[in-house]
């Protein structure tokens, strides 16, 4: 399982109208289909989850890379057995990315190509809220927004360093780190983001997503720049930060309050400067046909963990 796709059209669970919908019952996907702004052509959400049930229970063995993933899809076909075997990554260098600037203004750096699931009109509206009140609060995206949302984060004062010269618009995220990885032995688009984080002087990286991301490469990312990072309690994220030392979860309904976010964000006790560890622990596998995918026996417990329960 790499997303909602088998019980929701969008495979983010967020509406045309920015809202996360909760995993929400069959009646209430087929009003948000009729009404999707995309206006793709989509089978009726019953007959999509049924479709999907069907092929799901007729798998060998079915799969997800966070327990949240797997108690959510659980909680719709609450006959199915879902394993849970995180990603497998390599072991990721740490970078010393800390670059403070004199002054007690705090300074978030939010990674990545931002869109509306990914947090965009949060960020806007933390942005916002910080400068009516003039708090010491600074944002800025180590990347770029979605042109949708460019001119009101701009108008809120939202700093964006700008597209990856690894780039390429006409292919998606993991079709670019693919063929880079192919043609240089490393994800450059990543490379890159660490080599900028420095530009914005950042306190503290926020992942400000208001979907249950499944698994959250971007955490791995924001882990990897050596600052503490805080993310809204929801999905993978939460889930992986709890056993982080420098990870602080926002409770999810400061999403809808902007004013206490940020005062959340001004009163977290943040490290100096040069704390922490020099890699980030990932998954790994002795063997990733056998352990991850399950194709042949295992005596090491490659199964991972079953999760019939659903995600509250």
């Amino acid at each position: 399982l790499h997303d909602y796709s088998p019980v929701c059209h969008r495979n983010h669970l967020v509406q045309p109208d920015g809202r996360f919908c909760g995993l929400a019952a069959v009646a209430e996907c087929r009003v948000c289909l009729a009404s999707d702004a995309d206006g793709f052509e989509e089978p009726d959400p019953g007959e999509r989850r049924a479709t999907f049930g069907r092929f799901l229970a007729g798998a060998a063995r079915v799969f997800a890379p966070s327990a949240d993933t797997a108690g959510r899809i659980a909680g719709v076909y609450r006959d199915l057995a879902i394993a849970v075997r995180p990603h497998a990554e390599p072991e990721r260098g740490v970078r010393s990315t800390a670059l403070r600037r004199p002054g007690r203004v705090r300074r978030v750096a939010v990674l990545g190509a931002i869109s509306m699931p990914e947090g965009g009109l949060v960020l806007q509206a933390l942005a916002m809220d910080a400068r009516a009140r003039g708090l010491p609060l600074r944002f800025a995206i180590v990347g770029f927004s979605d042109p949708a949302l460019t001119s009101g984060l701009e108008r809120a004062g939202v700093f964006e360093t700008g597209r990856y010269a690894t780039d390429d618009p006409t292919l998606d995220r993991e079709a670019r780190a693919a063929l880079q990885i192919a043609q240089t032995g490393r994800h450059g688009e990543e490379e890159e983001i660490l080599d900028r984080v420095p530009y914005v002087s950042a306190d503290l990286v926020l992942l400000p997503a208001i979907w249950p991301e499944t698994y959250a490469y971007a955490l791995t990312l924001a882990l990897r720049t050596g600052l503490p990072v805080a993310a809204f309690d929801l999905g993978a994220p939460a889930e992986r930060l709890r056993a982080e030392p420098d990870g602080h979860l926002l409770p999810y309904d400061l999403l809808n309050d902007p004013a206490a976010c940020n005062d959340r964000l001004l009163a977290l006790d943040l490290p100096p400067p040069g704390r922490g560890r020099t890699s980030i622990p990932a998954a790994a596998y002795d063997d990733l046909m056998r352990d991850y995918y399950g194709v042949a026996p295992s005596s090491t417990g490659g199964e991972g963990l079953s999760v019939r329960a659903s995600a509250p």
